[in-house]
């Protein structure tokens, strides 16, 4: 009965289903299309879990100061611009390609996931508090554990290569703008504030 808690769960279960799917297409397509040995392939995948620790600090301290609607729009708009530079990649990318884009993926997920878990805290009544921690914890998990199957999926019924990582890819750029729309709508929805009485109108006399 919360529209702008149920955005903000919305948000996170896109925004983790991303990182799950992208987590399992990149190996296969760094392996299979770019022909990249594991290693490589690896040091392309850290350019995603590297740019997010270095961004989710900051974004706490940011988030702590103007509140967390700029970094979670910000969040949205990199995870969504990522994910479109990964499906636009031509038929031969470079490594350093793919690199970069996986890390605006990861800026987004640093800027967004804190002050995402913040909002949606915020937005529960303090009585149930644990029971939101506890809601959060599942649907992050539940995000994480469609995203590689959502990736697999995509791999298996396309036949691989690189149409499979464009569909899947392609995929990612419908939930990253779910993303962006549940950033955007939960301020719609909240409360407006009411205004401080004018004390030689209101006041007492």
């Amino acid at each position: 009965r919360n529209p702008q808690l149920a955005m903000q769960i919305t948000g996170m279960v896109f925004m983790t289903t991303i990182v799950g799917a992208t987590y399992f297409l990149v190996p296969f397509f760094t392996s299979t299309v770019l022909h990249l040995s594991p290693s490589m392939g690896g040091l392309v995948l850290l350019a995603l879990a590297a740019a997010m620790a270095a961004t989710s600090p900051a974004a706490g301290v940011v988030a702590d100061r103007m509140g967390p609607l700029p970094l979670l729009l910000a969040g949205a708009a990199a995870t969504l611009a990522g994910v479109l530079g990964l499906a636009l990649l031509d038929a031969d990318p470079h490594a350093v390609d793919v690199a970069w884009r996986l890390a605006l993926v990861g800026v987004g997920q640093g800027l967004f996931a804190g002050p995402n878990s913040a909002a949606i805290l915020a937005a529960t009544p303090r009585s149930m508090a644990g029971t939101a921690g506890g809601v959060t914890a599942l649907f992050r998990t539940l995000g994480f554990s469609i995203g590689p199957a959502l990736g697999a999926l995509t791999w298996s019924v396309t036949g691989g290569g690189g149409v499979a990582f464009q569909t899947g890819t392609g995929t990612l750029v419908v939930l990253a703008s779910g993303v962006v729309v549940a950033a955007v709508l939960p301020p719609l929805f909240s409360p407006p504030r009411k205004a401080a009485p004018h004390p030689g109108r209101d006041g007492p006399s």
